[in-house]
């Protein structure tokens, strides 16, 4: 193993050797114990006593854990890489929040160009014909129309306008 000393000098300085640790009294049992254990000989019996401590006897403070440090650390570096994603997730939100502002539907410029084009006829907003093109040119159809007669007087496309929203009134 090429890598066993680094991982001696690693590892050693967090060695648990158990040597401090306590077991809790159980709340059944409240006083000492008998315990048995058999010698070497087998033939003998020794009777050792148990006592076990309650948890208020406790006197000594906690050692700091060796890897209290490391884990700082680690809790560290997944603060900042939460961060870090949040940081990216904001600017997608923000590069994708323009890109869907420089995106116009083309429909809607399309009407809003041939409206453009009503008021230059001299329909004023508030007028018939504006309100008669503002509904007329909803559908593709009359959309279709009305730039076929991108070459004629304002007046013949005011007129056509006016000639449209009757025929549709009256069925």
């Amino acid at each position: 193993m090429a890598e066993e000393e680094k991982m001696t000098e690693e590892f050693d300085v967090g060695c648990v050797t158990n040597e401090h640790a306590r077991v809790p009294t159980p709340t059944y049992q409240g006083g000492p114990a008998q315990v048995d254990s058999e010698g070497d000989s087998g033939s003998e019996c020794e009777h050792v006593q148990v006592t076990h401590l309650p948890n208020r006897v406790k006197s000594r403070k906690k050692r700091a854990c060796p890897y209290s440090r490391m884990v700082a650390s680690e809790i560290a570096k997944n603060k900042a890489l939460v961060r870090m994603v949040e940081i990216f997730e904001a600017r997608e939100k923000r590069v994708t929040n323009q890109c869907a502002k420089e995106i116009v539907d083309p429909t809607r410029q399309e009407i809003h160009d041939m409206m453009a084009m009503v008021i230059a006829d001299g329909a004023k907003p508030g007028s018939d014909e504006h309100f008669y093109a503002s509904h007329l040119l909803l559908e593709k159809k009359n959309r279709d129309v009305f730039t076929s007669f991108k070459g004629h007087k304002p007046s013949e496309r005011l007129a056509w306008i006016r000639r449209m929203w009757e025929l549709n009134s009256t069925t």
